[in-house]
């Protein structure tokens, strides 16, 4: 059921590196903040994005192109030259579902990020793949009766919502490093503790 991946990190995906490995799928590595400006750019239904980040490195296609094994053939960066200056174009690409991961959703698929440590892009890959196929998935901790949450709190919109699943505990760990029962407000920045005890 997998094609290929577009990743800008790889390091806690071992099911994901094996398949890469083997040659299974197709396999690009792009640098994750490129990535992040990418699903504005598909949101936006805008052809791919220009940036002298990633010139010069692996990502650059003189260097490989961010592929990442011999399955992967096409080319989804390239150099263009634009008033004397080099720039790397990464292409735009659709994409077929989201999985996006939030704290809590109520009943009209409005959801907050409340107690997530990052929230990074979540509202960008909704928005992306919204205007791409059209199936976004939030996990979330818990459910809320139809409009309780309080709208400064909701990062994605239920508009952009298609299905909502409440994870059980085990399966929606608020870090990879974080014990599975345990939600640490300084990981969400709900408060800080002094510098020395985190030496």
């Amino acid at each position: 059921m997998l094609k290929r991946i577009i990743d800008g990190h790889w390091g806690l995906v071992p099911g994901l590196q094996k398949l890469a490995i083997d040659n299974c799928i197709e396999a690009y590595n792009l640098l994750q903040g490129v990535i992040s400006q990418l699903f504005r750019e598909i949101a936006t239904h805008r052809p791919g994005q220009l940036s002298t980040v990633g010139l010069g490195t692996f990502v650059d296609p003189r260097n490989g192109g961010g592929k990442l094994n011999g399955r992967t053939t096409e080319d989804i960066v390239r150099v263009m030259s634009i008033d004397g200056a080099n720039y790397l174009y990464y292409k735009a690409f659709p994409i077929d579902v989201a999985i996006v991961r939030g704290t809590t959703a109520d009943m009209n698929g409005n959801v907050t990020l409340e107690k997530e440590a990052l929230t990074l892009e979540t509202l960008a890959i909704a928005m992306a793949e919204r205007n791409s196929s059209d199936i976004v998935i939030a996990q979330v901790e818990r459910f809320s009766e139809f409009n309780t949450l309080n709208s400064h709190q909701v990062k994605i919109p239920g508009v952009m919502v298609d299905c909502v699943v409440v994870a059980q505990q085990t399966h929606h760990w608020q870090t990879f490093a974080s014990p599975i029962t345990r939600h640490f407000p300084v990981n969400c920045a709900w408060l800080r503790v002094p510098l020395r005890r985190c030496l």
